[in-house]
């Protein structure tokens, strides 16, 4: 029978394995031509997507836990951002101890993330929240306001008007 460090090093080869080939399948994201096929191809991945998203080119996820990722509807994420969500490492330091997290993130409906962003572990971005392109996002937004920064500060807030159908 074999000893327990034996089961954890064959969990660990596999969840290895599994993140590999999410990585070589995500690879595709930067080659489709049309952000529809790039949500379908995050979904197969893990990534929980909502009804008319926009991905756009270059756009890279987490890929050892895209399950943690939940984007609900009318969300554009613009070209080459990031959403990460862990910050482990395979090295046994005093800083992989310390800072060894895995949180979620979500990207609530109608939010808009500017080119080349970063989304951190445990973001929330709110409803209607427009993030500048460039920025890092690593805390929870307000609904209906516009971030921009490294880390983002609130610059104001969005007049919606008569948009509130939605």
């Amino acid at each position: 029978m074999p000893t327990q460090s034996a089961y954890v090093n064959r969990l660990g080869f596999f969840f290895l394995v599994r993140a590999a080939a999410r990585r070589y399948t995500m690879w595709l994201t930067d080659i489709l031509p049309f952000s529809s096929l790039r949500i379908i191809v995050l979904r197969l991945c893990g990534a929980k997507i909502g009804h008319r998203c926009y991905v756009g080119f270059g756009v890279k996820v987490d890929t050892n836990y895209p399950e943690l990722i939940l984007i609900e509807d009318d969300v554009t994420i613009s070209h080459e951002c990031m959403l990460i969500t862990h910050t482990q490492s395979p090295v046994s330091s005093p800083l992989s101890r310390r800072y060894n997290q895995v949180k979620p993130i979500q990207i609530k409906r109608g939010a808009w993330i500017g080119a080349r962003s970063l989304v951190l572990p445990g973001a929330i971005i709110e409803k209607d929240c427009l993030i500048g392109a460039g920025s890092t996002v690593c805390g929870i937004t307000a609904a209906g306001t516009v971030w921009a920064g490294n880390p983002i500060s609130q610059k104001k807030f969005v007049d919606l008007g008569c948009d509130e159908e939605r």
